[in-house]
């Protein structure tokens, strides 16, 4: 427990990678799982950095048990482990394919929502891949369905937002529920489209409408560009942290700068995002 602990206080220093190593040497992903709770009694951010240890290829199968535990904390620290799975990029596509299947197996009919909320969140950028985009499809339809029950359509809004689906179906989906009667449906689905796009045009569906008309030739990593100019600080630190975590640097940008100096570092953000194609 210890040494665990001591891998969190490292996390991001020279000496964390040596430690991370000791650690998986001397002990399974299992031996590590069983720990967390008592890391967590610590803070659920020494949990989270101990999950990195088990983003490996020999801990998959052990992953996915957990992601079927009886145990909705185990569940959640599962999907956690298989986002930074899939965010490593040392998989294979089958296991990719594997792991994708299983939180979309979570994220669609997982019973706690708090575990398909982290399903959601691990698949983020995924929402177009093949295994994934039919789960989309049926998550917008009940957004969309006017006739649905209103829990379920706030719900499936919910998902949408987390997974940041930015996919054409997904918007429009949300969208039209910004306009439902059902005010909590119209609410939740203005966020997740906030959430998806780094603007806030307006409330309603006829804001979105005219949003989308503009705008939704363009792929979000320009929607979050341009949101970095934004005039509310929120959705400029918002967009400053995702394309963060795209591109693993800032460009030395940063939501407080003064305005001189932020469209300084937007223009290395365009930079970026010509190159990207």
């Amino acid at each position: 427990l210890a040494a665990l602990a001591w891998h969190a206080e490292l996390a991001g220093g020279p000496r964390a990678q040596a430690v991370a190593a000791a650690i998986t040497t001397h002990w399974a992903g299992a031996e590590v799982f069983e720990r967390l709770p008592a890391l967590a009694r610590r803070g659920e951010q020494v949990a989270r950095t101990a999950l990195a240890l088990l983003a490996l290829p020999a801990n998959l199968d052990f992953l996915a048990e957990q992601l079927r535990a009886h145990t909705p904390r185990n569940r959640v620290w599962a999907a956690h482990a298989l986002a930074l799975c899939l965010r490593a990029g040392t998989f294979d596509p089958d296991q990719v394919d594997r792991i994708t299947t299983w939180l979309c197996n979570r994220m669609e009919n997982d019973p706690e929502p708090e575990v398909r909320a982290c399903a959601a969140e691990a698949l983020r950028g995924r929402a177009a891949q093949p295994t994934v985009e039919p789960l989309v499809h049926r998550i917008s339809a009940l957004v969309a369905d006017a006739s649905a029950l209103d829990p379920a359509r706030v719900g499936a809004a919910m998902l949408l937002g987390e997974l940041r689906a930015e996919t054409a179906v997904a918007v429009q989906a949300l969208i039209a529920g910004a306009g439902a009667k059902n005010q909590p449906v119209a609410d939740t689905c203005h966020r997740a489209l906030v959430r998806i796009t780094g603007h806030e045009p307006g409330r309603g569906r006829s804001a979105w409408r005219r949003w989308w008309k503009k705008y939704g030739h363009a792929p979000r990593a320009a929607w979050l560009v341009d949101s970095l100019e934004a005039r509310r600080p929120e959705l400029r630190l918002a967009a400053a942290n995702e394309l963060a975590e795209l591109a693993g640097q800032t460009f030395g940008y940063h939501f407080d700068l003064t305005p001189s100096q932020r469209s300084a570092a937007v223009l290395r953000w365009k930079e970026w995002l010509v190159q990207q194609g």
